[in-house]
């Protein structure tokens, strides 16, 4: 027994040697590697090694430092090859693998993996360098595949300084959700759900879906070399020959408005003119299927360009993640169209005349709640201010002689004052006038014979308009902000059909007979007023739109600034 007792002892007197200098290896191995990662996120050097790679050090010295200078991703392969992975996948989602040390990381794991360095401190070196381009990587692709490359911020921060010194008020009321992405890091290594994660970042929104489609398509045209400049010369038109007739041919192939295209293509045909009438529709062209000079000059536009401008609307669009559903009112500003859709295909399409560069109609979600039959209008402050304050104070009779009332309280049925018995001369831009400029309903009414209502803080609608001349031009921003229809008895009866109790018939009673009356709806219907210059339309085609309110330069700077 005491034979067998001195056995154990011996035992496990040799362990414990074992372990504590295995222990003392580890720490060590740990005070070595606490070291290369403090020289390297200090200095960005460690001797004459350097990280040559561009890396957030501020951020990454506060997440290091707080995990006591140990390593993140030593032992897991596996998240190292799902980032990996996420890394080569960003491209397909309009991001640059290279911005997230695509080579550097790859160039190292793999010398790592293979255990290619035999000197201890190279090796203790690349595994600290690999760790910290990891690190960065991942809080830099969560960070873009959320909120994408125009920090949602700064560029409020733009908009406030241009609504200030423009006096002009822009709003822009669709923001991405906010992540901490050190946390979200964190988290993902210690489950090991690094592809779930970063999924999860990724937007569902059909725009968002869409714009990425359209930003690989001309990416893939980009690579191939893109496509010839058209010489200026005559308008061509069908029936007519020659070279120029060829190019054009080519030119619309290649964007896919004219499949399938045959070598030497010298005659305009039927199938050449419906090519460039597709063509013309997608840039926002009066669909002519004659190549005009305006037409010509967007042929020419570079491939380069425009897969900037796709680029540049799939880095706001990354602020919507949620998928719109299946029934909902889309209003894209740019497009100057309102699309309703149901079970996700568009139901009903009219156009739409949006605010004019001085008003700019604002990007926001809301819920129509309510249609408002026979309206009254109740003039905005701003224009009663900016407007119609000059006009009182040089004719008291104006508003009278306009079919105008104001009232110093107004609801339905409350009498209103006189409008010769005030100084409007008292009152000026600046001032609160304490007085309320209502137009009753009928014929003249700025708001027709119905509003749509979807409760926000911009007081926002779409409405009627008795002037509908303005709906035949391309470019249609002429309101105060909100929206006019175009065709809003068709909406009516959609709307009515689908989330009203009310008949109908009943409805066009009311509307016939004069009588203001709100028709509620049975269920909300979410209304999208969105700002895209390129969009896959409903075709699958990609739009192009003017910028008519001057929000892309703000991207376009704003993404500059971040590469």
């Amino acid at each position: 027994m005491k034979h067998f007792l001195l056995i154990f002892m011996m035992l496990l007197s040799n362990l414990q040697a074992g372990w504590m200098t295995q222990m003392g290896e580890i720490q060590q191995h740990d005070v070595v590697q606490q070291s290369y990662l403090k020289g390297l996120l200090t200095r960005n050097t460690y001797g004459i090694y350097r990280i040559n790679s561009d890396v957030d050090f501020d951020l990454l010295r506060r997440l290091y430092r707080e995990n006591g200078y140990r390593l993140f991703w030593e032992g897991k392969r596996g998240s190292i090859n799902a980032l990996l992975t996420w890394i080569d996948r960003s491209e397909q989602e309009g991001l640059n693998p290279r911005r997230y040390h695509q080579k550097q990381i790859r160039s190292l794991s793999t010398a790592l993996f293979e255990e290619r360095f035999t000197n201890p401190r190279d090796r203790n070196l690349a595994l600290v360098s690999l760790d910290i381009l990891l690190s960065d990587a991942f809080l830099g692709l969560s960070h873009d595949l959320n909120e994408g490359l125009i920090e949602y911020r700064k560029f409020q921060a733009i908009l406030a300084n241009r609504s200030k010194r423009e006096q002009i008020d822009y709003k822009w009321a669709v923001a991405p959700p906010k992540y901490d992405y050190t946390k979200l890091m964190l988290e993902t290594l210690n489950a090991g759900n690094i592809s779930e994660k970063l999924k999860m970042l990724v937007g569902q929104n059909e725009v968002y879906r869409g714009l990425t489609k359209a930003y690989r398509k001309y990416l893939r045209i980009r690579r191939e070399g893109g496509w010839e400049t058209i010489p200026s010369g005559k308008a061509l038109r069908k029936g007519m020959q020659g070279p120029r007739v060829d190019l054009l041919a080519r030119r619309l192939s290649i964007t896919g408005d004219l499949d399938p295209y045959h070598t030497d293509y010298l005659y305009f045909d039927a199938r050449l003119f419906r090519a460039l009438k597709k063509f013309q529709r997608r840039h926002d062209i009066w669909p002519s299927g004659v190549m005009t000079e305006e037409t010509r000059r967007a042929l020419n536009v570079p491939v380069s360009k425009r897969l900037a401008q796709i680029k540049l609307n799939l880095e706001h669009s990354r602020w919507e993640k949620e998928s719109y559903g299946n029934e909902y009112i889309w209003i894209n500003i740019p497009d100057f169209m309102m699309y309703f859709f149901s079970g996700r295909r568009v139901a009903l399409k009219m156009r739409v005349i949006v605010g004019r560069k001085k008003n700019p109609t604002p990007v926001f979600t809301s819920k129509m709640s309510y249609v408002v039959l026979n309206p009254y209008w109740s003039v905005p402050s701003s224009i009663v201010k900016k407007e119609m304050l000059p006009r009182l104070q040089e004719d008291p009779d104006y508003l009278a002689s306009r079919n105008f009332k104001a009232y110093d309280n107004w609801r339905a049925g409350r009498e209103p004052i006189d409008t010769l018995d005030v100084d409007w001369y008292q009152y000026d831009e600046n001032s609160s006038i304490p007085y309320i400029f209502v137009r009753d309903p009928g014929e003249g009414n700025p708001l027709g014979k119905m509003k749509f209502i979807f409760p926000n803080r911009f007081a926002v609608y779409m409405h009627d308009t008795p002037n509908k001349a303005l709906f035949k031009n391309s470019i249609r921003a002429y309101s105060h902000g909100c929206i006019r229809l175009h065709q809003p008895q068709k909406l009516l009866e959609f709307v009515s059909s689908r989330y009203s109790a009310e008949s109908m018939l009943r409805i066009q009673k009311v509307l016939e007979e004069g009588k203001n009356e709100s028709v509620g709806l049975t269920r909300k219907i979410p209304v999208h007023i969105r700002y895209y210059t390129s969009w896959l339309g409903e075709n699958g085609e990609v739009e192009f739109r003017k910028d008519v309110y001057g929000y892309d330069p703000i991207f376009r700077q704003i993404i500059k600034n971040s590469d």
